[in-house]
């Protein structure tokens, strides 16, 4: 891994504002997405260079943060 928690904190707070996790299959952000985002960032140079492990490692925390959801959604609720 290249980045840091901080840094993947800040990746996966983008990407969820954004709304590039979207669809969601099976219970799991739309990696191919992401994916196709991050390769995006990449290139404009607006993300710090990363590796398949850092990729990896955001999607499993948005997997986690959706299935936290699905078991407690009023954790979740603003107002």
């Amino acid at each position: 891994m290249r980045l840091s928690d901080e840094m993947h904190t800040k990746m996966v707070l983008h990407i969820l504002q954004n709304e590039f996790h979207l669809p969601i299959k099976n219970g799991k952000c739309n990696k191919a997405s992401i994916e196709d985002k991050i390769v995006v960032g990449l290139y404009q140079k607006d993300i710090p260079p990363l590796d398949q492990e850092d990729v990896d490692w955001i999607c499993l925390l948005i997997n986690d943060l959706i299935s936290d959801y699905k078991d407690n959604p009023k954790e979740y609720r603003q107002g």
